[in-house]
């Protein structure tokens, strides 16, 4: 038998977690709640980055030189996995469209982090792109424009 990784509990099947397998449900719930105040409260620091686009680029650098690229990839891909998993969850009443767009906003400024590090004039050349070959494709299916 295992043990919840926060709070030690012994963890059966009626308390262990379904999403969590190695948290019982009571430090899930906990986490979960804290999460939402957490995304509620409104940040202290000024934050204006939209459609500034030097301004974003330096605190990926900030954030690149305080925590290192490994950590970031990682952070990229736990990104991912929370993204994946409210995904699932909507589709079982779950979770929220509030709670997929907090999600895809974290992957979102982590792909922007990569294309930071591995290069920003590249990437947006590349999805501009990919965004004409979509646009391609609808008009020769017929798609509107």
């Amino acid at each position: 038998m295992n043990n919840c990784e926060i709070c030690g509990t012994a963890l059966t099947e009626a308390n262990r977690s379904k999403s969590y397998r190695h948290r019982c449900k009571s430090c899930v719930a906990q986490l979960t709640k804290d999460k939402r105040q957490r995304d509620k409260k409104p940040s202290t620091i000024p934050t204006h980055y939209e459609g500034d686009e030097k301004a974003v680029l330096s605190l990926y650098n900030r954030v690149i030189n305080t925590y290192g690229i490994e950590a970031q990839k990682w952070m990229l891909v736990e990104e991912c996995g929370e993204l994946l998993n409210a995904i699932a969850k909507l589709k079982r009443g779950r979770s929220t469209k509030e709670e997929i767009v907090t999600e895809l906003a974290d992957v979102h400024i982590m792909v922007e982090q990569m294309a930071f590090f591995f290069g920003w004039d590249e990437f947006k050349a590349e999805k501009e792109r990919k965004l004409q070959r979509l646009q391609e494709r609808l008009n020769k299916k017929g798609g509107s424009k």
